[in-house]
């Protein structure tokens, strides 16, 4: 067999033209290495490649070495070199080319798993955790007091690195300000990372970096908070009434029923009509709804004022066609979804300071104006007025979804305080509409 000549540029670009006029591929090898040749192939332009072949295991295998010009005929020769030295020495060039990427795939994949920031897998343990909070609330919430307060300074550090101190620095401002909030925040922060050092280990370092004590020694001690939710002053409920009454509309409706049953204003403002029975002049909420799932299932007694609200709100649900989802408050703006927590806060908020109500007690103990809550005033201000007027106490716990405290009580059936609890439910609905005219 004829030796092959020693390839020169001169030769080589020779070649690769007269192939390309030929227009079928082609090949020309160099007698001075070996098993290197030169692939010239013909399509919508002509192209060069170098490759080395060689026999290993009664097989022949061939290596790219990379398109001519951009790898020089010297370099061809010199990496052509290289691999039969490593065949000479037992080592097939092509396994170890794919141990080698094999390796550097691992290696970039580790360094992007520790290079994942705060910020990004955050989003990825929530959607994980996301059917772990029974109510639809907490999905919202808890969520985005981190986003808030704590991703635009962790957001960016890396998983990996994260220590107590950017945890401190992050959680600072809400730390001093609002405790209650920072420890909320923290609580999930700390899960987070937790859930991080398991499973995937995209934190190899297994201390959590949320920690209370080196936290309150780095940002200092913060300010008491103390206090209550604001609420209307039980004496002031008739006048609040007067000018919901006035209003109408769902917002107004919603903080009326949630009033007059006692209900957590969640369970008010997420009631369906399916849990409303108007015959029996009740509302049935399951134990999965309500706050205390311990405290069983929870039936919320109708006044005969409530059940007129609510025949109300029906009638301007249908003629304003707002019935998608099945919910009593359904949401002006989004179709198939109940009214929020918030817009019902706004409104109480602007109607409380229309009519300059104040929690006078909290406001006292602030030192500045606080404003009632929907809550506040639908649990406190109900079992103020139970408590200062001597009421059923009992009867008041049950309607409040509390458990009694005594285990005489506890024991006792307590379908037998139905009566005493729908007694004292229009007891309260006739001091609430007090001011209204019928």
């Amino acid at each position: 067999m004829r030796k092959a000549k020693d390839l020169t540029v001169i030769a080589i670009e020779s070649f690769i033209k007269e192939t390309g006029a030929k227009g079928r591929e082609s090949h020309i090898s160099d007698g001075k290495v070996p098993g290197l040749s030169l692939w010239v192939r013909c399509g919508p332009r002509v192209t060069a490649r170098w490759k080395y072949t060689y026999r290993r295991s009664g097989e022949n295998k061939t290596f790219g070495l990379g398109n001519y010009p951009a790898v020089s005929l010297k370099a061809a020769r010199e990496r052509a070199g290289q691999l039969r030295a490593q065949l000479l020495s037992g080592i097939d060039p092509r396994e170890e080319e794919r141990k080698k990427k094999a390796a550097d795939e691992q290696a970039r994949a580790a360094a992007a798993h520790d290079a994942i920031t705060v910020g990004e897998l955050f989003e990825t343990f929530i959607e994980a955790q996301k059917d772990n909070w029974s109510r639809e609330k907490y999905r919202l919430t808890e969520p985005n007091r981190v986003r808030r307060h704590i991703m635009p300074i962790l957001g960016p550090v890396s998983v990996e690195e994260a220590t107590v101190s950017d945890v401190a620095r992050a959680v600072k401002p809400v730390w001093l300000e609002h405790p209650e909030t920072a420890r909320k925040t923290l609580v999930l922060l700390g899960q987070f990372f937790n859930w991080a050092m398991a499973g995937e280990e995209f934190r190899k370092n297994k201390a959590n970096p949320v920690n209370w004590k080196l936290i309150a020694l780095i940002n200092g001690k913060a300010r008491q908070q103390g206090g209550h939710r604001g609420a209307v002053d039980w004496q002031q409920i008739p006048d609040l009434f007067a000018v919901l009454h006035q209003r109408k509309g769902t917002a107004a409706r919603a903080l009326m029923y949630a009033i007059l049953t006692n209900v957590r204003i969640e369970n008010a403002i997420g009631l369906r009509w399916g849990a409303v029975d108007f015959e029996k002049g009740v509302v049935r909420y399951l134990a999965s709804e309500m706050k205390v799932k311990s405290n069983g299932d929870f039936t919320a007694c109708l006044s005969a004022q409530t059940v007129q609200l609510l025949k109300a709100q029906a009638e301007e649900n249908e003629v304003f066609g707002r019935n998608g989802g099945g919910y009593v408050f359904p949401s002006g703006t989004k179709k198939g979804a109940h009214i929020t927590n918030a817009f019902l806060e706004q409104t109480m908020k602007r109607i409380c300071m229309e009519q300059r109500l104040v929690d006078r007690q909290e406001t006292k103990r602030a030192g500045a104006p606080v404003y009632p809550t929907p809550h506040g005033t639908a649990r406190a201000s109900f079992l103020t007025w139970v408590v200062d007027n001597k009421k059923d106490k009992a009867a008041a716990e049950l309607n409040l979804h509390h458990k009694l405290k005594t285990k005489i009580e506890d024991a006792y059936d307590r379908a037998d305080y139905m009566e005493d609890r729908r007694r004292l439910t229009q007891e309260w609905a006739d001091f609430c509409f007090s001011k209204i005219q019928h």
